[in-house]
């Protein structure tokens, strides 16, 4: 049950981030469209590796590179 809680809330907050992660998720993105893994699926960009839509996972309060570059 509190998978989905923290689930709800990390979608929460990347509807309404605060600045700070913002200028975190900007931070990260930039290293993710910068990486060899980078690259697109129906015209969304994703990490080759793990097939997460960028934008989703530059807002995650806890990302997980495979390549553990972020």
């Amino acid at each position: 049950m509190l998978v989905y809680k923290e689930k709800i809330n990390q979608y929460i907050q990347s509807l309404i981030p605060s600045q700070e992660l913002q200028l975190e998720a900007e931070r990260r993105y930039s290293i993710c469209v910068n990486c060899d893994e980078f690259g697109f699926r129906d015209d969304i960009e994703i990490c080759k590796l793990c097939g997460c839509r960028l934008m989703g996972k530059a807002f995650e309060l806890e990302p997980q590179c495979p390549l553990k570059k972020h």
